[in-house]
Formats: C-alpha cells, sequence, structure tokens
C-alpha cells in the first residue's frame, strides 16, 4: 500500500498489474475531450477509455493510504500518477543518493567473506534497480572486480585472460 516511502515499489506493481490489463497507458494519457460532432467510433472509443480509466482509478485507490484516498478522491488516473510522481519523485532522489554513496566505497574487508561482500554489493544494486537505476550485467561484475582485494588479482586476470561471462550470482559461487 503506497503511503510515502515506498513509492517506487507501489508504482512498478500498479504498472503490471496495469500492463496484464492492457490499460498501463492511461497513467500517461489524458481524458481524452469528446465533442458533439464526434463520429461513433469516436465516441465508442471514449466510452471504452472511460471505462478502462474507472477500472485504472479503483486499482490505485484500492492500494493507497486512506489519507492519500482522500486526497485523490475524484481524480482521474494520469492526473493522479502526475501529483504522485511530483511529490515522491524527490524521495526517490535522495533513495538513489544514500544508495550509491554505500556502494561506492564498498570494498572487501580484510578477513572478511568475499560471498558475504558480494552478497551486499548485489543487494545495492538490487535497491538501484528498484528505483530505476539499470545496470548492465558486466558493469555489476566489474564493480564487483574493482572492490575485491589485491588477493583477488589472480582470479580477476584468469577471468579477463579466458573471456569469461559470468553473472554476479555465478560470480558469487566461484568466490
Amino acid at each position: 500500500m503506497i503511503g510515502g516511502a515506498n513509492y517506487l515499489d507501489w508504482m512498478r506493481n500498479l504498472r503490471i498489474k496495469l500492463s496484464y490489463k492492457n490499460c498501463e497507458y492511461l497513467l500517461n494519457e489524458h481524458n481524452p475531450k469528446i465533442y458533439d460532432d464526434a463520429t461513433d467510433e469516436e465516441k465508442s472509443a471514449h466510452v471504452k477509455y472511460m471505462d478502462e480509466s474507472n477500472k485504472v482509478y479503483c486499482i490505485m485507490m484500492a492500494s493507497m493510504s486512506f489519507d492519500l484516498q482522500n486526497t485523490f478522491q475524484n481524480t482521474w488516473s494520469f492526473e493522479m500518477n502526475l501529483q504522485l510522481a511530483k511529490t515522491f519523485h524527490k524521495r526517490a532522489r535522495q533513495e538513489r543518493f544514500k544508495v550509491v554513496k554505500s556502494l561506492m566505497p564498498c570494498k572487501l574487508k580484510e578477513g572478511c567473506y568475499a560471498c558475504a561482500h558480494v552478497q551486499l554489493m548485489k543487494s545495492y544494486i538490487d535497491r538501484l534497480e528498484n528505483i530505476n537505476i539499470v545496470f548492465d550485467e558486466n558493469l555489476t561484475v566489474n564493480l564487483v572486480y574493482g572492490s575485491l582485494q589485491r588477493l583477488y588479482d589472480n582470479f580477476i586476470k584468469s577471468y579477463h585472460l579466458n573471456s569469461m561471462e559470468k553473472t554476479v550470482m555465478e560470480l558469487y559461487n566461484l568466490l
């Protein structure tokens, strides 16, 4: 249920639900105006839009906190989406900064297990992906390699010499 801090998770889940119902477009399109001289086809399309928009409104309202329901009562999905994005975008930016600030200096400490370190880095990367910062697998692996101690230099050289393409989880198993 959306209530603030989990906006991005909520939006991702909402988009999945709406994609399943082929209604995701309603978050990004204004309610079209219909004129008196509209054709039957345009009127039919408008009725379909209004019906689908009402369903999206109900899905959105049902998954919000009570306070947000009161705020967005009688607001179409497009306008609701715009207002929510404005409200919660700043929080997402702050979350991104906090995670990047933790990820960048992340180095394997002497005496610590490499597997636990890889899991920690993977958790940071997963958190960034949850707020739509996408890493390709090669960048993720390179970040992990760059965080390892010199003790792992031969392992890294072998990786590069053998042109191995591994996922982070495969790397985790190798380490």
